[in-house]
């Protein structure tokens, strides 16, 4: 991603970047108060994926680039970063499964003879799920983030490109998955 290249922000754009920055900034106020710095490193891994995943629709610089496979290796960053912020009994073998798949989805993202697509979102799923796990394992509201955060991603990988219109049933999945997982590690600090 070209950081000289003119911000031309659309609509939805701005929206999501707004989400996107209190985020993180609650994410901030929760690895402050917590001093559990992975909080904040997962939401601003979340917060590059967003960043990425909106550029490839076209929402940043008005042209759509091709950094989708780059917004899922940020978002399997964050995926482990909660899971380090999120210690549980599980913990230790989600993380080390869910490195596994971080440097698989890697290995895939710059071997241009395998076609990327389909190829990257297998491991990066098992990353979502094992996170899922992991926050289930933490508490209620954290399992709640970690569900709602399976539902976001299965309809983007269903549906985003198919219909813009799936973007509101995104969002609408995605940032309470994140309010959940921060508050959860807020309260369970």
């Amino acid at each position: 991603f070209c950081v000289n290249k003119k911000l031309r922000l659309n609509q939805e754009g701005k929206i999501k970047l707004l989400f996107s920055l209190a985020l993180l900034i609650f994410s901030l106020g929760v690895a402050m108060v917590t001093k559990n710095k992975y909080v904040f490193l997962a939401m601003l891994c979340s917060s590059a994926g967003d960043i990425l995943i909106m550029s490839s629709r076209g929402c940043i610089t008005g042209k759509k680039e091709n950094q989708f496979e780059n917004g899922v290796i940020a978002f399997a960053m964050a995926h482990v970063a909660y899971m380090v912020a999120m210690p549980t009994e599980l913990s230790d073998t989600c993380l080390y499964i869910a490195i596994w798949c971080f440097v698989l989805i890697i290995f895939l993202n710059f071997n241009a003879k395998i076609k990327q697509g389909i190829w990257i979102c297998i491991p990066y799923a098992v990353c979502l799920a094992l996170n899922a796990v992991n926050s289930w394992s933490f508490s209620t509201l954290a399992g709640i983030g970690g569900i709602l955060f399976l539902v976001s991603d299965a309809i983007l990988s269903a549906f985003e490109k198919k219909s813009p219109k799936w973007q509101l049933a995104i969002w609408v999945t995605y940032v309470p998955a994140q309010i959940c997982l921060l508050t959860a590690i807020l309260i369970n600090a």
